[in-house]
C-alpha cells in the first residue's frame, strides 16, 4: 500500500514536471476568468471559451471552462483580443479589447456572468426559455423544472426524456443497458440501490439530475454504467421563503412536501418535510414450464398486482459562513419503503408423454414490504484559501437504519387452503462516510493539481426466517432449514490525484484512484462465511478540444466496477411467491468495466447537436439465473455470468423551431453481446438495441407551457432471454396563478394505453414469459405554492418510463 501511494506522488509530479519543463516563451501572456450564471451566480463547468485575434479573427486559443467554471489561457502572443464565451442555453457573450503587453502580461477578468437564453416580457420581469438538457463534457444535467410530465413523480420520471436511460417493468432505471450505476445525493452516495434510491425522491424536491456516463477518479469507483447525480433544491432567496407541493393521481399516489427557508447575511437555513406514496398498478400474466424427471410442469398466473414506494420525512439544515469558510450540517429522518400486493388466479398442469394427470386451479394472495426507520446526519466544510481555485472541503456523513422485509403468500382452492408462507428478514444497518479534498492550481504551468482521500464503512447485522403451512394440520410452522444469521461488514478507503492543464486548445484531465477493500461476511451458513481484502487500481483521462465556432471534441477513459451488494450474496433461499424462489451467492465476485467515450458538439444560437461514440466491455457480469428448484417452483440465484461487450453511438440535438416551439430528440443506437458461461442453445446472445425520444415543448405567453413526448424503447437480449420493444406518448400542461405564485401541472401518461411488457427466458428444464399491461392511462395533477416569491428583476446586462410496468422481478 505504501509503495503503491509513493508511486501515485510521483506519477503526479512527474506529469507536472514534463509540463512545466516547456522553455519559457518571448511572449507569456495569461487570460483567466470564472463563468457563472447572471442570476443563480451558479459555477458554469464546461462552457466553451475561444480567443480570437481582433485584427483578423483568427483562432488563437481555446478552453473548456472546468471545476467551478474556472479557464485559464496561457502562453499567448502579446496583442489585442476578443474573447467569446459560448454555454448551452445561454446567450454567447463577447469581451472586446483584452491587451496583453509586456507590462501588463496577466489578464483576470474575474467572474463573466453569461445570461440565459430570453425573451423579455415586462419592465420587471424576464422569463427565460431554459434548455430541459443542457449536454456537458463528462456529464448531462437535467433541468427536472423543465420535464412537466415529471410533476409529482419520483427521480424515475424526472428520467424518462433522458439520453442514455431506460426504464424496466418495475421502474428499474438502466444506464445504457446497464442497471449498475451509482446514485449520488448532492453528491454524496445513497444509501439505496439504484431503483430505490429514485424513487424515494419527490420531483418537489430535486433542482437537477446530473447522469455521469464516465466519471474521474474523483468519484467512487463504484457503478460500472456511470453515476445518476440529484441535486435538490437549496436556499437561494433572501429573506423567509416557503414551498408546499401537493400530488393526487388516478391510481390514488399523492405527495405533500413542504420546505421553509430563510437566508441572510452569511446564515442560511431550512426545514422541511415529506409524506408520499406512490402506486404501480397493472394486469400481471407470467406462464412457467419445469421439466423434472420426464414430468412437464405448466404454470398460469394472472391478475392485478399493486407496487408502492412510500416515504415520510423531516429533514433541516444550515450553512454559515465566516470568512469565506463555510460550515454546513444536515440532518433527516423518517420512515421509507417499498413493495407489492398481488391478487393472481394460478393454474397447473402436470403431464407425462402428452398426458395431463393433474390439474388444479388456485387464487393466491402475495403481499411483500420493504420498510425501514432512518436517521442521517452530516455535517462539511469548504475552505477557499487566497489564490484563486486553492480550495480545501470536507465532509463526514452517518446513517442508522432499522428495517423489517417481511413476505407472505396464501395459496387456496376454493375454501381450501393449499400452500402458504409467511417469511422475514430484519436488519440493523451503520453507515460511516468521509472525505477531504484539495485543488492546488499551478500557474507556472498553467495546471491543477486535485488530491482527495475517501473512507467507506458499512455494517449490517440480521436474520432470516420464514414459517410454512400444513395443508393437514392447517397451520404455519416455523422451518428451521430455512433459518439463518449473518453479519456483514465492508470497509474501502480510497486515495486519488488528478492532474489537469491544457496544450494549446487540447484539455486534458488525467487521474488515478486506489482503493482498499476490506470484505468479511459471517454466517451460520459456515460454507459462506469469508473475508476478502483487494487493493484496486482505477485510472480515468478527459480531453477536450475547442474547434472554435462553438465547436468542441471530447473523449475520455475510465476503469471501474461494481462490488456485489449484500443480498447479492445472501446464503439462504427465499420466496418472491409460491413458484418463484431466490437466493443469492457469497462467493460471487466483483463486475469491472473499461469505458471509452468520444463526441462531438455544437452550439448554434439557441440550438444545440451533440454526437457520442462509447464502447464498454464488463468481466464478471452479475446476473440472476433461473434454474429448477423443484417440481413447479423456479430458483433465481445471482452468478458470474461471463462478458459482455456494448458499442454505440448516442444523438440528441435541441431545435427553437419557433418562440413557441421547441424540439428535443435523442436516439441511443448500439450493439449489445454477450459471452455467458450460461448460453443456451438457440437462445440469441447479440442484439442491435435502440431507444429514441421526441419532446415538443409549447410555451404559449408567460403562464402556459404544454409538453408532448414520444417514446420509442427497442427490444433488448439477456444470458437467458429477450424483452420486446414497447413505446409510449405522455402529455402535460403547466398553467401558473396569482403573478406565478401558483403552479398547476397536469400530466398524462401512456396516452394511448400502448405500453405492453413481453419477456421470455430459457434455461436448461425451464422455460417462462411475462406479460404486464399497466393501467393506462395514467393521471397525475400537481400543484406547487410558493410564499413570498419575489418577481424576478432584470439582472445588469440581461437581453431583452415513468415506472410502467410492475412485475417483471418474477
Amino acid at each position: 500500500m505504501r509503495k503503491f501511494l509513493c508511486l501515485l506522488l510521483f506519477g503526479l509530479l512527474g506529469v507536472h514536471c514534463l509540463t512545466a519543463q516547456n522553455p519559457a516563451q518571448k511572449n507569456n501572456g495569461t487570460i483567466s476568468g470564472a463563468v457563472v450564471d447572471n442570476k443563480s451566480g451558479a459555477k458554469l463547468d464546461y462552457a466553451t471559451i475561444a480567443l480570437f485575434n481582433k485584427e483578423d479573427s483568427t483562432l488563437a486559443s481555446g478552453v473548456i471552462a472546468e471545476n467551478g467554471g474556472k479557464f485559464t489561457l496561457s502562453k499567448l502572443a502579446y496583442g489585442t483580443y476578443y474573447l467569446e464565451i459560448a454555454f448551452v442555453g445561454y446567450q454567447k457573450k463577447i469581451i472586446s479589447d483584452i491587451q496583453l503587453t509586456a507590462s501588463k502580461a496577466k489578464t483576470n477578468l474575474g467572474e463573466i456572468k453569461i445570461v440565459p437564453s430570453a425573451k423579455q416580457l415586462e419592465d420587471i420581469e424576464v422569463t427565460a426559455k431554459r434548455n430541459s438538457i443542457s449536454y456537458q463534457v463528462d456529464k448531462k444535467v437535467i433541468d427536472v423544472s423543465q420535464n412537466l410530465s415529471a410533476a409529482g413523480g419520483t427521480a424515475i420520471d424526472a428520467l424518462i426524456n433522458i439520453p442514455s436511460v431506460t426504464v424496466d417493468i418495475e421502474g428499474n432505471v438502466a444506464l445504457r443497458g446497464s442497471s449498475n450505476f451509482t446514485v449520488l445525493i448532492d453528491g454524496k452516495p445513497s444509501l439505496l440501490s439504484g431503483r430505490e434510491a429514485l424513487e424515494q425522491l419527490p420531483v418537489s424536491q430535486i433542482e437537477n439530475i446530473e447522469v455521469i456516463t464516465n466519471p474521474s477518479a474523483r468519484y467512487d469507483a463504484e457503478g460500472t454504467a456511470g453515476i445518476i447525480n440529484v441535486i435538490t433544491k437549496k436556499v437561494k432567496q433572501r429573506g423567509l421563503n416557503a414551498l408546499l407541493n401537493l400530488m393526487g393521481s388516478s391510481v390514488e399516489s399523492y405527495n405533500l412536501d413542504l420546505l421553509v427557508s430563510l437566508k441572510k447575511d452569511n446564515m442560511q437555513w431550512y426545514i422541511g418535510g415529506t409524506k408520499m406514496t406512490h402506486y404501480r398498478k397493472g394486469n400481471f400474466t407470467q406462464f412457467k414450464q419445469t421439466e423434472v424427471e420426464d414430468t412437464i410442469y405448466d404454470a398460469t398466473s394472472e391478475g392485478l398486482r399493486i407496487g408502492r414506494s412510500y416515504r415520510t420525512a423531516i429533514r433541516g439544515g444550515f450553512e454559515y459562513t465566516a470568512n469565506k469558510t463555510s460550515i454546513m450540517v444536515d440532518l433527516e429522518a423518517g420512515d421509507r419503503g417499498s413493495g407489492y400486493t398481488g391478487n393472481l388466479g394460478f393454474s397447473e398442469i402436470q403431464t407425462t408423454d402428452e398426458n395431463v394427470f393433474e390439474n388444479h386451479e388456485f387464487d393466491s394472495y402475495d403481499y411483500k414490504d420493504l420498510n425501514e426507520d432512518f436517521i442521517t446526519g452530516s455535517i462539511g466544510f469548504s475552505h477557499p484559501f487566497k489564490e484563486t481555485g486553492h480550495s480545501l472541503t470536507g465532509s463526514l456523513f452517518g446513517t442508522y437504519g432499522y428495517s423489517m422485509e417481511y413476505f407472505e403468500n396464501d395459496l387456496t382452492e376454493g375454501t381450501f387452503q393449499h400452500d402458504g408462507q409467511r417469511s422475514w428478514e430484519e436488519e440493523y444497518r451503520v453507515t460511516v462516510r468521509g472525505k477531504l479534498d484539495y485543488v492546488k492550481p499551478l500557474p507556472k504551468s498553467g495546471g491543477k493539481l486535485e488530491a482527495g482521500y475517501q473512507y467507506y464503512l458499512y455494517i449490517e447485522d440480521g436474520d432470516y426466517g420464514m414459517n410454512d403451512y400444513n395443508a393437514e394440520t392447517g397451520e404455519f410452522y416455523f422451518r428451521d432449514d430455512y433459518y439463518s444469521v449473518y453479519r456483514f461488514l465492508r470497509s474501502i478507503q480510497s486515495l486519488y490525484g488528478i492532474y489537469s492543464s491544457k496544450l494549446g486548445n487540447l484539455g486534458y484531465q488525467v487521474g488515478l484512484r486506489t482503493e482498499y477493500t476490506h470484505r468479511v461476511l459471517e454466517s451460520s451458513e459456515a460454507w459462506a462465511e469469508h473475508i476478502e481484502d483487494r487493493v484496486e487500481l482505477f485510472p480515468s483521462g478527459h480531453f477536450t478540444y475547442a474547434l472554435g465556432n462553438d465547436n468542441s471534441l471530447s473523449t475520455s477513459y475510465s476503469r471501474r466496477t461494481v462490488r456485489p451488494a449484500l443480498y447479492f450474496m445472501e446464503p439462504y433461499v427465499t420466496f418472491a411467491d409460491s413458484y418463484t424462489a431466490r437466493t443469492g451467492n457469497p462467493h460471487v465476485r466483483p463486475e469491472y468495466v473499461n469505458s471509452f467515450e468520444l463526441g462531438y458538439q455544437k452550439d448554434f444560437n439557441e440550438n444545440f447537436f451533440s454526437l457520442e461514440a462509447y464502447y464498454r466491455l464488463k468481466k464478471d457480469k452479475i446476473e440472476r439465473i433461473r434454474t429448477v428448484y423443484e417440481p413447479n417452483v423456479t430458483l433465481d440465484s445471482i452468478s458470474n455470468v461471463g462478458e459482455d461487450y456494448s458499442l454505440g453511438i448516442e444523438l440528441m440535438t435541441l431545435i427553437n423551431i419557433q418562440p413557441w416551439w421547441t424540439i428535443n430528440f435523442s436516439g441511443n443506437l448500439f450493439n449489445y453481446r454477450i459471452e455467458s458461461i450460461y448460453k443456451v442453445p438457440g437462445v440469441d446472445d447479440e442484439s442491435l438495441n435502440w431507444q429514441t425520444r421526441l419532446s415538443n415543448s409549447f410555451p404559449l405567453g408567460k403562464n402556459t407551457r404544454l409538453q408532448l413526448d414520444g417514446n420509442y424503447v427497442g427490444p433488448s437480449v439477456s444470458t437467458q432471454g429477450v424483452r420486446d420493444a414497447f413505446y409510449y406518448v405522455n402529455f402535460s400542461a403547466q398553467q401558473q396563478f396569482f403573478n406565478r405564485k401558483l403552479t398547476a401541472n397536469l400530466a398524462v401518461s401512456d396516452v394511448f394505453a400502448t405500453a405492453k411488457y413481453y419477456n421470455e427466458q430459457t434455461g436448461y428444464g425451464v422455460e417462462s414469459f411475462t406479460k404486464v399491461n399497466p393501467k393506462s392511462p395514467l393521471f397525475v395533477l400537481n400543484l406547487t405554492y410558493r410564499f413570498n416569491r419575489l418577481a424576478q428583476k432584470k439582472d445588469e446586462g440581461a437581453a431583452g418510463t415513468d415506472d410502467l410496468f410492475e412485475g417483471s422481478g418474477h
